[in-house]
């Protein structure tokens, strides 16, 4: 008996400027409500607006409009990019930089921001965290020190919280309440961040496996 656990829709059949490269390629993406953010291979931030509607058949359609786009003038693809809606702002990782920008207009946000967490190599944002401030959000950036680096950021600067050393530089992260999850070079790890206790969870081969960790809410 066959089981269609979900099923595919497309959203946006191809994403393409006009008059930009044919070999665009989308790198991530993240969403806010309506707002679907790209992050391609050729250092560009690209917003659409994307509403949902049921077809006369019954099956979910989807519309989008182009809002806006960043040429962000780096040299490598964007890494990743997160929304962070209570703040009105878009955090993206390009080439070892954390940047910090407006979500709606795409504008850069001028604090210095990027000089205090330099040599990142992946960041994670708490959805989750142990206590609710509706003026900041909470991130994890992982950095090529062997660093990771808890930061409060609100709408226009970045608070260091804590800093946990690891073994290795985390090539992949992510946050849910006080731990994070971590990949290093072939290992998963558990940080507990209020005793900065390292647990190895299990390994993996880095030859035939990119690590990926993402949170699911239940």
């Amino acid at each position: 008996m066959s089981y269609n656990a979900f099923e595919l829709v497309p959203v946006i059949d191809r994403v393409q400027l006009m008059g930009d490269k044919p070999r665009t390629t989308v790198q991530c993406l993240d969403c806010a409500a309506q707002n679907l953010f790209v992050g391609t291979g050729d250092c560009l931030i690209i917003h659409y607006i994307v509403a949902d509607d049921v077809s006369p058949s019954g099956k979910a359609v989807f519309q989008y409009s182009l809002q806006g786009y960043k040429q962000l003038g780096l040299k490598k693809p964007v890494q990743q990019l997160l929304t962070a809606a209570a703040i009105n702002r878009l955090i993206v990782l390009c080439d070892g930089v954390l940047l910090l920008l407006s979500m709606m207009g795409l504008e850069m946000v001028i604090s210095g921001f990027k000089d205090k967490l330099k040599g990142a190599t992946c960041v994670a944002r708490n959805d989750n965290p142990a206590s609710f401030d509706p003026f900041s959000v909470e991130v994890c950036v992982g950095t090529r020190k062997k660093v990771i680096h808890i930061v409060m950021i609100t709408e226009d600067n970045v608070y260091p919280k804590r800093e946990i050393s690891l073994a290795e530089s985390p090539v992949h992260l992510n946050f849910d309440g006080s731990t994070v999850c971590v990949a290093l070079s072939s290992v998963y790890c558990n940080v507990d961040v209020p005793s900065g206790k390292i647990q190895e969870l299990i390994s993996y081969e880095p030859q035939n496996t990119r690590p990926i960790i993402t949170r699911i809410a239940v």
